[in-house]
């Protein structure tokens, strides 16, 4: 169900609450030592939802403008029916959009755009998290084109009361069939096993970011070498984004078996139930779309 089926507005029901609250974030820990959240809400909380994919669609916009704050502006308040008067044309967010999710009627792949979706929504939930372990040193941004090889996630924690910085390279899927969620994880753990010393190779010649900490560049000239050390400062993360109806209550139980170099505690895992992951990919769309008209689409 749409947003536009609702009398409230997203970003009304949005206003205040974090993408943790949302989806009601708890944590866990298996036998075997990953760190794990799991989030969903149901789909029938039509509200949460729909706060939910706003939450996404805002910050999609938010990290694809960067510094074009003015189109950034202009997208929001033509999606919410508050057009600023500067008269920048709100179609130009469409540069923004259509890598991804292509543009009205049609749109881009829907399996692209909730692979990315999952991607998103993951990186929030991280940059959310109220860890009294660690802080975000640095926490990479998706790249646009899902269907490019590299690393979907990429975090760098910096240890609370201490000076030392650890890593986490994700590999994010999403399942939004009805297939097995166990299996789309152990999909996950053969690909970041495979892959990982290719990614982070990738992300290190991508992190020429301006106003990094130097033992934050360090790390970043490290990883490949870390990783294939079983170094403590690295570690590896998998997440699934699904369908609410049916998360597993447990997960990640074999992770440990899979990275045994980083089993004590360099493993995590995240689960997201996100109401049925293709309507919420697609209401996020919805939203997006929106924005560069200010016409409900």
């Amino acid at each position: 169900m749409s947003s536009t089926d609702h009398h409230a507005a997203p970003w009304d029901l949005a206003a205040g609450r974090t993408l943790t609250e949302l989806l009601e974030v708890s944590t866990h820990t298996t036998p075997g030592g990953c760190h794990w959240r799991r989030g969903e809400c149901s789909p029938t909380d039509a509200e949460r939802l729909d706060a939910a994919a706003w939450l996404v669609a805002e910050e999609i916009m938010q990290l694809r403008c960067g510094r074009a704050r003015h189109i950034f502006s202009a997208w929001r308040g033509a999606a919410t029916g508050q057009r600023p008067d500067d008269g920048i044309d709100p179609s130009l967010a469409a540069a923004f959009v259509q890598s991804t999710f292509g543009l009205p009627p049609d749109g881009a792949s829907e399996d692209h755009s909730q692979g990315y979706v999952a991607e998103i929504t993951w990186r929030m939930l991280t940059a959310e998290e109220q860890a009294e372990r660690r802080a975000v040193a640095h926490l990479a941004v998706p790249d646009p084109d899902v269907t490019s090889p590299g690393g979907d996630g990429f975090v760098i924690y910096r240890n609370r009361g201490r000076a030392d910085l650890a890593f986490r390279l994700w590999e994010i899927k999403k399942r939004g069939g009805s297939g097995s969620v166990s299996a789309t994880i152990n999909v996950a753990y053969r690909q970041l096993d495979v892959n990982a010393e290719r990614y982070l190779a990738k992300i290190t010649g991508q992190t020429e970011v301006p106003g990094l900490d130097p033992d934050v560049l360090d790390l970043l000239a490290d990883l490949v070498p870390a990783w294939k050390r079983g170094d403590e400062r690295a570690g590896a993360g998998v997440a699934v984004a699904a369908n609410a109806q049916g998360l597993p209550r447990q997960a990640f139980t074999t992770m440990h078996q899979h990275f045994p170099a980083f089993a004590a505690g360099g493993i995590e895992g995240c689960l997201l139930g996100l109401g049925s992951l293709r309507e919420f990919a697609l209401n996020v769309r919805t939203l997006l779309w929106t924005g560069l008209s200010g016409e409900t689409t």
